[in-house]
């Protein structure tokens, strides 16, 4: 009989956190940054390239997910299924210049209770929009949505999105407290377009306030309505008002039928030593900024998503996950969550026991000893494209899974090829397995 534990050890050997729970893997998160990345949602995706569902003994109820200290994080299963899941990890730590942010996940526990909590894993946002149902419920629980028409289900960069094609699709969230910015907003959204359908094209929108939508020769804009008098609402209407908006635009055009990450920013500072300005971001990288004395307008209409409040300006595109928080990201925090998103910012190790960590390869050696026998379960390095940067540069992680800054260790990026599924379903994973951290044995 073949037994197996899917273990790193974190010094030595990291205790088991529970022994009830019987197959555990880890994740490891660098942060190259000067910008400590507290809070970060990362998307864990599960599947015969990483972890196979199959690995849970409750449909998904056994998950867990547990830091170096022993606590266990808040998470959300978006979508889960024979093929794969997609899960949201609230990160309650990612210090700024750290290599080895380790996150354990853990199953194996037919007993467990499901214990996904989306309010808990989005509590850093106003608003978190999945769109995988026709009613799209806001994850975070503040507020209520209503669906405009019955935008088709197609699929999405996570799970499922929504084909907002017609001019009376959309979702309209009604105006509530939770939704008001304060002094600082970041508005994120994927989306995927071929051709935008008309002029004014919107990704997401609050008249008098803010909006994401097109910007000429189908490119990406970012609108914020600023309070020229210090107080009294935005001048000239907000958004599309013209006078007392900051417009920004990016470079190059989004119609190429490929999903990109658009983030706007609106940041709020204190006085013309450090002044206030808005950022457009471009699949985690900045494409626009301005700087103004201005103030964040403040309005109580309703926030629309792939519309404005006419209902009349859908995109003709893809949209999904779609979120909006009350402070300013950095350009390091856009640039981590287009990487945990597109799954280049963590990756998947497995060592043989008594490795050790602190090693120059911090993941070990990567290899999974099974009866004897040796199966490389990462790829080649995964850092091969995100060195360079000196400490306190703000660079953005390396797009083949390594961080910048870092050297890559020999374990595959979360989501690619060569995983440990890939040798879990070589093996097929009928297999015991121990609470222990051995390589194998028969």
């Amino acid at each position: 009989m073949l037994w197996l534990a899917l273990a790193v050890p974190a010094h030595a050997a990291t205790p088991w956190w529970d022994e009830a729970w019987t197959v555990r893997a880890r994740l490891r998160v660098p942060n190259a940054s000067a910008v400590a990345l507290d809070g970060l949602p990362l998307l864990v995706r599960l599947g015969p390239d990483t972890v196979p569902t199959s690995a849970s003994a409750a449909g998904g109820d056994d998950l867990r997910f547990v830091d170096a200290s022993g606590a266990v994080l808040p998470h959300e299963i978006e979508s889960w299924d024979a093929g794969g899941a997609a899960v949201w990890v609230r990160l309650s730590a990612v210090p700024a210049h750290t290599e080895d942010t380790v996150v354990w996940l853990y199953l194996g526990n037919a007993g467990a209770p499901d214990t996904s909590d989306a309010p808990a894993t989005w509590a850093d946002a106003l608003g978190v929009w999945h769109l995988g149902e026709v009613g799209s419920a806001d994850a975070t629980g503040n507020s209520v949505t209503t669906s405009l028409g019955v935008p088709a289900a197609e699929a999405g960069m996570v799970g499922t999105g929504r084909a907002l094609t017609q001019a009376g699709q959309g979702y309209q969230v009604a105006d509530a407290d939770a939704l008001d910015a304060g002094s600082s907003i970041t508005v994120s959204a994927w989306i995927r377009l071929d051709d935008w359908r008309t002029d004014d094209g919107v990704i997401a929108s609050r008249r008098g306030g803010w909006a994401l939508a097109r910007c000429g020769d189908d490119r990406v804009g970012w609108t914020v309505a600023v309070d020229q008098g210090g107080g009294g609402g935005p001048w000239g209407g907000g958004p599309w008002g013209g006078d007392g908006e900051l417009d920004l635009c990016s470079d190059e055009a989004l119609s190429d039928g490929a999903w990109h990450h658009v983030v706007g920013v609106y940041d709020q500072r204190d006085g013309p030593l450090d002044p206030s300005g808005a950022r457009l971001y471009v699949d985690g990288a900045l494409v626009d900024d301005a700087e103004t004395s201005d103030r964040l307008a403040n309005t109580d209409d309703a926030v629309v998503l792939g519309n404005d409040d006419a209902h009349d300006v859908a995109p003709n595109a893809v949209l999904d996950e779609v979120r909006i928080y009350d402070d300013a990201w950095s350009t390091a925090r856009v640039a981590a969550d287009h990487a945990s998103v597109t799954g280049t910012l963590a990756t998947w190790c497995s060592a043989a026991a008594g490795d050790d960590p602190f090693a120059a390869d911090p993941c070990g050696a990567a290899d999974l000893a099974l009866g004897g026998a040796t199966t490389t379960t990462g790829g080649t390095t995964g850092g091969t494209t995100g060195p360079g940067g000196d400490p306190g540069e703000d660079r953005a992680p390396g797009a083949d899974g390594g961080a910048a800054g870092t050297a890559g260790c020999d374990c595959s990026a979360a989501g690619s090829a060569g995983g440990l599924g890939a040798a879990l379903l070589a093996l097929g994973l009928g297999v015991s397995r121990r609470r222990r951290d051995v390589t194998a044995r028969r």
